[in-house]
């Protein structure tokens, strides 16, 4: 059992270090390039429409807002700046990516045991927010994207780690019935 303890430990803090990776390498991004190369880059998802900008920009720069391009909208109002240039994701994906970090750090430390139906709870807040903006005339606050993508992040990470946990039990059995 205490095996199964440290494999599931493993796990999460391999996907601390990947989300927090992943965070930095995006708040990294914009401090890569010169003041003012990435700019406007609104556009739709799965289409990238700033291949002017991204074509000047140092391949890690490249790559990190080529996928912000693929799997963001990248609205420039909805974004943050750094260093002067937009952000390479929005700022609801970029409260998604904190809160990705902030709930496995919960999960490595605390290890909550969390109902699903709380995870699912969590995750209203973004889609009355994100929904109200896409079929009505709202509009939502940079702050209140970054929150609500804040608590749709943590859902997801207490969710991997209730995953975690059910998962990696079947190799508990194991482990008791090979000793």
């Amino acid at each position: 059992m205490e095996r199964t303890k440290t494999l599931v430990q493993k796990y999460k803090i391999t996907m601390l270090f990947f989300f927090s990776i992943w965070l930095a390498l995006t708040i990294v991004a914009p401090f890569t390039i010169p003041s003012g190369t990435a700019n406007n880059l609104s556009g739709n998802t799965v289409q990238i429409k700033n291949w002017n900008s991204i074509d000047k920009m140092n391949p890690f720069a490249a790559s990190i807002y080529l996928l912000g391009g693929m799997f963001c909208t990248e609205i420039s109002d909805h974004s943050y700046y750094l260093n002067g240039n937009q952000m390479p994701f929005c700022a609801r994906c970029t409260g998604i990516f904190i809160g990705l970090v902030v709930g496995m750090l919960i999960a490595v430390i605390l290890n909550p045991k969390v109902k699903i139906f709380l995870i699912g709870l969590a995750m209203v807040p973004i889609l009355i927010d994100g929904g109200l903006q896409l079929i009505t005339t709202y509009q939502s606050t940079n702050p209140l994207r970054v929150a609500t993508g804040l608590l749709a992040g943590i859902a997801v990470s207490l969710y991997l780690s209730n995953v975690a946990n059910i998962a990696l039990a079947p190799i508990r059995a194991e482990k008791i019935n090979l000793n």
